[in-house]
């Protein structure tokens, strides 16, 4: 992964000093012992979680919860998510997670359910000195937002949904060479499916896919 303050020199045309980006990889999930053998084990340069998660792995206190792991891992970057759906409680979450500890980075979804900017709670957080992580980014406007949010002195993460954007530079591509472009088309369980090329098929193999009701589906919704 990233941090949106590498990102943000990159985007906004600042000098490349020639040094390879270094690819850290985190580990996701709520399962306290697993997260402890693989920090244990050094093969991870960081940690996620979410509430989902949480519940999955049978989590009914998230303070303790929180506070167990950090009180192991101290040097590795955490990130909490705030479980608030609007931008006052997402607010008062944020700043109690971010007291746990300061290695704890606060994940903020770009957008609520409802479909509402939560760039300028990104901005504020930020600038107060808060770790945020923003999470659920789908798009290069997206991403380009958040880089010009974060304070540049505080550390941030971007967790970007990396199909989206690869998807959405895949539908810009024909036009830019003066096709139409292709556009994604949202199906039952939240997929996200694209038109397709056109191939040759069997006679037999075309009528089986046919009778099957097959369809290419190239992404799901995280």
């Amino acid at each position: 992964m990233t941090t949106t303050a590498s990102v943000h020199d990159k985007m906004h045309g600042r000098p490349d000093t020639g040094h390879r980006r270094r690819v850290t990889v985190f580990a996701d999930g709520a399962d306290v012992i697993q997260m402890l053998t693989a920090y244990r084990a050094g093969v991870v340069g960081g940690f996620t979680t979410n509430p989902t998660l949480m519940a999955r792995a049978g989590v009914t206190d998230y303070e303790a919860f929180g506070r167990e792991i950090l009180a192991v891992i101290r040097d590795l970057p955490i990130s909490f998510e705030v479980a608030a759906d609007d931008r006052r409680e997402m607010a008062r979450q944020a700043r109690k997670l971010a007291s746990w500890g300061n290695n704890v980075f606060v994940k903020i979804p770009i957008t609520t359910t409802a479909g509402e900017s939560m760039i300028p709670l990104v901005r504020e957080l930020s600038g107060e000195g808060l770790r945020i992580n923003v999470t659920a980014v789908m798009t290069l406007d997206q991403v380009s937002a958040v880089v010009d949010a974060v304070d540049a002195d505080t550390p941030a993460i971007c967790s970007v949904f990396a199909g989206r954007p690869a998807r959405e530079r895949q539908a810009q591509a024909p036009r830019a060479l003066g096709q139409p472009a292709r556009s994604a088309q949202r199906v039952p369980g939240g997929r996200v499916r694209l038109p397709h090329h056109r191939r040759h098929t069997r006679p037999d193999r075309q009528a089986a896919a046919q009778g099957q009701g097959s369809r290419r589906v190239l992404a799901r919704d995280r």
